[in-house]
Protein backbone atom coordinates (compact mmCIF):
# COMPACT_ATOMS: atom_id res chain seq x y z
CA UNK A 1 0.00 0.00 0.00
CA UNK A 2 1.57 3.09 -0.95
CA UNK A 3 1.06 6.24 1.61
CA UNK A 4 1.63 9.72 0.48
CA UNK A 5 3.03 12.29 3.37
CA UNK A 6 4.60 16.13 3.57
CA UNK A 7 7.39 16.58 4.76
CA UNK A 8 7.81 20.01 7.06
CA UNK A 9 11.53 21.10 7.48
CA UNK A 10 13.87 23.96 9.17
CA UNK A 11 17.13 24.72 8.07
CA UNK A 12 18.34 22.03 10.89
CA UNK A 13 15.69 19.59 11.40
CA UNK A 14 12.59 18.32 9.98
CA UNK A 15 9.53 16.29 10.46
CA UNK A 16 6.71 14.16 8.94
CA UNK A 17 3.30 15.28 8.83
CA UNK A 18 1.27 11.67 9.25
CA UNK A 19 -2.59 11.77 9.94
CA UNK A 20 -3.32 9.95 13.75
CA UNK A 21 -5.20 7.33 12.16
CA UNK A 22 -1.86 5.82 10.35
CA UNK A 23 -0.44 6.49 13.55
CA UNK A 24 -2.86 4.52 14.91
CA UNK A 25 -3.28 1.48 12.51
CA UNK A 26 0.65 1.10 13.37
CA UNK A 27 0.39 1.04 16.68
CA UNK A 28 2.50 3.65 17.50
CA UNK A 29 0.71 6.38 19.40
CA UNK A 30 1.73 5.60 22.73
CA UNK A 31 5.65 5.37 21.54
CA UNK A 32 6.21 8.85 20.06
CA UNK A 33 8.43 10.89 21.86
CA UNK A 34 7.75 14.23 22.72
CA UNK A 35 10.34 15.45 20.49
CA UNK A 36 7.18 14.95 17.83
CA UNK A 37 4.06 17.52 17.94
CA UNK A 38 0.61 16.51 17.96
CA UNK A 39 -2.30 18.90 16.02
CA UNK A 40 -5.84 18.35 15.51
CA UNK A 41 -5.90 14.74 13.55
CA UNK A 42 -2.17 14.81 12.51
CA UNK A 43 1.18 13.98 14.14
CA UNK A 44 4.31 15.50 13.10
CA UNK A 45 6.95 12.76 13.63
CA UNK A 46 10.28 14.05 14.36
CA UNK A 47 13.36 13.00 12.07
CA UNK A 48 15.63 11.91 14.04
CA UNK A 49 13.69 10.03 16.94
CA UNK A 50 10.24 8.73 15.81
CA UNK A 51 10.72 8.91 12.12
CA UNK A 52 12.89 5.99 11.46
CA UNK A 53 10.46 3.94 13.69
CA UNK A 54 6.95 5.04 11.77
CA UNK A 55 9.57 4.12 8.64
CA UNK A 56 10.68 0.48 9.95
CA UNK A 57 6.77 -0.28 11.30
CA UNK A 58 5.36 0.76 7.94
CA UNK A 59 7.75 -1.34 6.03
CA UNK A 60 6.84 -4.40 8.52
CA UNK A 61 2.86 -4.09 7.79
CA UNK A 62 3.57 -3.71 3.82
CA UNK A 63 3.25 -0.23 3.06
CA UNK A 64 5.50 1.72 1.12
CA UNK A 65 6.31 5.62 1.93
CA UNK A 66 6.13 8.40 -0.15
CA UNK A 67 6.92 12.21 0.71
CA UNK A 68 4.76 13.92 -1.73
CA UNK A 69 6.20 17.10 -0.88
CA UNK A 70 9.11 18.99 1.16
CA UNK A 71 7.49 22.42 2.86
CA UNK A 72 10.60 24.36 4.37
CA UNK A 73 9.31 27.16 7.38
CA UNK A 74 11.72 29.16 8.67
CA UNK A 75 10.84 28.95 12.46
CA UNK A 76 9.91 25.67 14.16
CA UNK A 77 7.67 28.16 15.99
CA UNK A 78 4.84 27.06 13.94
CA UNK A 79 5.19 23.67 14.85
CA UNK A 80 5.92 23.76 18.45
CA UNK A 81 2.95 26.00 19.13
CA UNK A 82 0.65 23.76 17.65
CA UNK A 83 -1.89 22.16 20.59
Amino acid sequence: MLKSYYLFETDSHAWLKVPTKDINQLNLLKKISNCSFRHNTSVFLEEDLDLPLFFKTAKSFGWKVQITDEIHIKDVSILRELP
